[in-house]
């Protein structure tokens, strides 16, 4: 027993894909301008490529979606496909670029911030015992006898606070950098694991967008064919009206009711009715590939490839499988009547 979803529900569906369709395809396009603002230093060239990114994604939308739109055997629907997969396989080839880039440009900033700790290590390092050093000696100059040697110890002493100074402030910035390095996915993942995650990511996220589009495309397409069920209003009971319990009764005198019935004629138009032909090696042929479901698609054309002969030879097993009840007709083509799709116009 098959059960079909209200029309409203079809397209209601459709909306649904078709949000989550254009909501992953924005995303796509983040992805890309990101990727060009992180590797193209030209404002301008940016610009105009971020565009043409954004036209590139809209038009593969929009074949996907056109492509399942239109009912099979149309001859646009190869041409928008192959154009919608050659404009994917581009993007693809442009994602893998600019996360690659981005990889690159990421990896090398990491290791000039390691770099500068190492050296902000080593400079504090050196500057402290420096400064120890001339504490020390400052401490035995003060002490002396001499006033020169007074003097140069001071001398000393405000060099050594100086280094220690200078020791302060690099071990700051140490400490700010220490405090802003947080794990990232090539520290998870490796450099070549990040890649292949990010750009993973950015094609299954093009990908899922695509086949949103092409199933709100397809649930639109089976709304706008399918047939809608008639509603037989109910029957409604006249109302009599019942006189009230204060009303007093009178006699009536209700005159004789003739229930002669003149007779009716009702004109019924003549309706042709294609006959069956005798069982024939083709109208068999076409019959069993119907009931075989081998013959998705009863058009004339299909009919003709199958069995043979001529044009009014395949419309007149067309006509006579409409009268058996085994298709029907749907818009200006031709369907199973079994509800499975495969319309030709």
């Amino acid at each position: 027993m098959h059960h079909q979803l209200p029309r409203w529900a079809v397209i209601a569906l459709a909306l649904l894909a078709a949000a989550i369709g254009l909501a992953a395809s924005a995303v796509t396009a983040d992805f890309f301008v990101l990727g060009l603002q992180q590797t193209e230093a030209d404002a301008a060239a940016r610009q105009a490529m971020a565009v043409a990114g954004l036209l590139m994604i809209a038009a593969e939308v929009a074949a996907f979606f056109i492509a399942a739109l239109l009912p099979r055997g149309h001859s646009l629907r190869p041409l928008l496909l192959t154009a919608g997969a050659l404009l994917l396989a581009f993007e693809c080839v442009t994602v893998f670029a600019t996360q690659h880039a981005l990889v690159q440009a990421g990896t090398a900033a990491q290791a000039g911030q390691l770099a500068r700790i190492e050296h902000l290590r080593t400079s504090i390092a050196q500057a402290q015992a420096n400064a120890a050093s001339l504490s020390a000696t400052a401490q035995e100059q003060v002490g002396s006898r001499f006033i020169g040697q007074r003097q140069d110890g001071a001398q000393t002493l405000r060099t050594a606070q100086e280094l220690q100074q200078q020791a302060d402030t690099q071990a700051q910035e140490l400490a700010g950098l220490l405090a802003s390095q947080r794990p990232t996915l090539a520290d998870t993942f490796g450099q070549t694991g990040m890649l292949v995650y990010t750009v993973a990511r950015a094609v299954l996220i093009c990908v899922m967008g695509l086949v949103m589009c092409a199933a709100a495309g397809a649930l639109l397409r089976a709304a706008c064919c399918g047939v809608p069920v008639p509603v037989v209003p109910k029957a409604t009971m006249p109302t009599v009206p019942v006189p009230p319990a204060s009303a007093k009764w009178r006699s009536v005198t209700v005159p004789a009711i003739s229930m002669a019935v003149a007779p009716m004629t009702w004109a019924v138009p003549a309706v042709t009715v294609p006959t069956v032909p005798a069982p024939g090696p083709r109208y068999a042929a076409a019959r069993a590939a119907v009931l075989d479901g081998n013959l998705s698609v009863p058009s004339v054309r299909a009919i003709q490839t199958l069995v043979g002969g001529n044009t009014s030879a395949a419309r007149t097993i067309q006509a006579c499988l409409v009268a058996e009840g085994l298709i029907e007709r749907c818009g200006q083509g031709y369907r199973l009547a079994s509800g499975k799709q495969g319309v030709l116009i």
